[in-house]
Protein backbone atom coordinates (compact mmCIF):
# COMPACT_ATOMS: atom_id res chain seq x y z
CA UNK A 1 0.00 0.00 0.00
CA UNK A 2 2.63 2.34 0.92
CA UNK A 3 4.36 2.13 -2.65
CA UNK A 4 1.10 2.49 -4.33
CA UNK A 5 -0.14 5.43 -2.28
CA UNK A 6 3.31 7.16 -3.34
CA UNK A 7 2.99 6.46 -6.90
CA UNK A 8 -0.44 7.60 -6.94
CA UNK A 9 0.65 10.75 -5.20
CA UNK A 10 3.58 11.57 -8.08
CA UNK A 11 0.73 10.96 -10.78
CA UNK A 12 -1.70 13.06 -9.54
CA UNK A 13 0.20 16.01 -7.38
CA UNK A 14 1.67 17.66 -10.79
CA UNK A 15 -1.47 18.06 -12.23
CA UNK A 16 -3.40 20.05 -8.80
CA UNK A 17 -1.68 23.33 -9.25
CA UNK A 18 -2.55 23.34 -13.17
CA UNK A 19 -6.31 22.49 -11.66
CA UNK A 20 -6.11 25.27 -9.76
CA UNK A 21 -4.39 27.71 -12.41
CA UNK A 22 -7.63 26.29 -14.94
CA UNK A 23 -10.31 27.46 -12.26
CA UNK A 24 -8.84 30.83 -11.71
CA UNK A 25 -8.31 30.88 -15.61
CA UNK A 26 -11.85 30.14 -15.81
CA UNK A 27 -13.81 32.06 -12.97
CA UNK A 28 -11.75 35.56 -14.77
CA UNK A 29 -12.51 34.64 -18.38
CA UNK A 30 -15.44 33.15 -18.64
CA UNK A 31 -17.68 36.31 -16.67
CA UNK A 32 -16.32 38.54 -19.53
CA UNK A 33 -17.91 36.39 -21.83
CA UNK A 34 -15.26 35.40 -24.27
CA UNK A 35 -15.25 31.66 -25.53
CA UNK A 36 -12.34 29.47 -24.04
CA UNK A 37 -11.21 26.84 -25.08
CA UNK A 38 -10.32 23.18 -23.53
CA UNK A 39 -6.44 23.68 -24.24
CA UNK A 40 -6.53 26.76 -22.74
CA UNK A 41 -7.85 25.34 -19.98
CA UNK A 42 -4.71 23.06 -19.32
CA UNK A 43 -2.00 23.03 -22.12
CA UNK A 44 -0.26 19.59 -22.96
CA UNK A 45 2.83 21.18 -22.86
CA UNK A 46 1.79 22.61 -18.83
CA UNK A 47 1.05 19.06 -18.42
CA UNK A 48 4.37 17.77 -20.15
CA UNK A 49 6.37 20.09 -18.25
CA UNK A 50 5.07 19.96 -15.03
CA UNK A 51 5.22 16.21 -15.07
CA UNK A 52 9.06 16.75 -16.66
CA UNK A 53 9.96 18.57 -13.07
CA UNK A 54 8.22 15.98 -11.18
CA UNK A 55 10.19 13.26 -12.45
CA UNK A 56 13.49 15.34 -12.41
CA UNK A 57 13.27 17.28 -9.76
CA UNK A 58 10.59 15.76 -7.31
CA UNK A 59 12.07 12.14 -7.18
CA UNK A 60 15.54 13.13 -5.76
CA UNK A 61 13.92 15.81 -3.40
CA UNK A 62 11.61 13.15 -2.59
CA UNK A 63 14.34 10.98 -2.10
CA UNK A 64 16.96 13.33 0.10
CA UNK A 65 13.63 14.08 2.22
CA UNK A 66 13.38 10.42 2.93
CA UNK A 67 16.49 9.64 3.68
CA UNK A 68 16.72 12.62 6.15
CA UNK A 69 13.40 11.94 7.48
CA UNK A 70 12.08 14.76 6.43
CA UNK A 71 8.51 14.20 6.45
CA UNK A 72 6.72 16.75 7.42
CA UNK A 73 3.88 18.95 5.36
CA UNK A 74 5.90 22.30 5.19
CA UNK A 75 9.06 20.52 4.58
CA UNK A 76 7.40 18.96 1.26
CA UNK A 77 5.81 22.72 0.52
CA UNK A 78 8.85 24.15 0.77
CA UNK A 79 11.08 22.06 -1.77
CA UNK A 80 7.93 22.11 -4.16
CA UNK A 81 8.44 25.85 -3.97
CA UNK A 82 11.73 25.87 -4.86
CA UNK A 83 11.57 23.48 -7.27
CA UNK A 84 8.60 25.80 -9.01
CA UNK A 85 11.20 28.80 -8.32
CA UNK A 86 14.08 26.66 -9.98
CA UNK A 87 12.11 26.13 -12.89
CA UNK A 88 11.22 29.81 -13.60
CA UNK A 89 14.77 30.49 -13.13
CA UNK A 90 16.28 28.62 -15.44
CA UNK A 91 13.57 29.94 -17.90
CA UNK A 92 14.90 33.45 -17.16
CA UNK A 93 18.19 33.67 -16.28
CA UNK A 94 19.40 32.82 -20.21
CA UNK A 95 17.67 35.91 -21.56
CA UNK A 96 17.62 38.41 -18.25
CA UNK A 97 13.84 38.98 -18.13
CA UNK A 98 13.67 40.48 -14.62
CA UNK A 99 10.19 41.53 -15.04
CA UNK A 100 9.24 38.08 -16.23
CA UNK A 101 11.33 36.82 -13.16
CA UNK A 102 8.90 38.24 -10.64
CA UNK A 103 5.65 37.69 -12.33
CA UNK A 104 6.66 34.12 -12.58
CA UNK A 105 8.16 33.54 -9.11
CA UNK A 106 5.03 34.75 -7.79
CA UNK A 107 2.79 31.87 -9.86
CA UNK A 108 5.30 29.45 -9.81
CA UNK A 109 6.70 28.85 -5.97
CA UNK A 110 3.10 29.52 -4.84
CA UNK A 111 2.23 26.37 -7.27
CA UNK A 112 4.92 24.35 -6.35
CA UNK A 113 3.79 24.33 -3.01
CA UNK A 114 0.58 23.24 -3.27
CA UNK A 115 1.90 20.24 -5.46
CA UNK A 116 4.29 19.62 -2.69
CA UNK A 117 1.52 19.61 -0.09
CA UNK A 118 -0.89 18.05 -2.00
CA UNK A 119 2.29 15.40 -2.53
CA UNK A 120 2.59 14.94 1.01
CA UNK A 121 -1.28 14.75 1.90
CA UNK A 122 -1.56 11.53 -1.10
CA UNK A 123 1.50 9.94 -0.53
CA UNK A 124 3.04 10.80 3.09
CA UNK A 125 0.58 11.28 5.55
CA UNK A 126 -0.46 8.28 7.32
CA UNK A 127 1.29 6.50 4.94
CA UNK A 128 3.28 3.73 7.66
Amino acid sequence: MRVLRILLAFCVAPLVPLLVLAVNFVATVWPRGQPVRITQLMAPGMVALSYGIALVGGVPTFLLMRKFGKNRWWHYAVGGALLGALLVMCAVIPEFHWDFALVGLAIAAPCGALAGSAFWLLGIYRNP
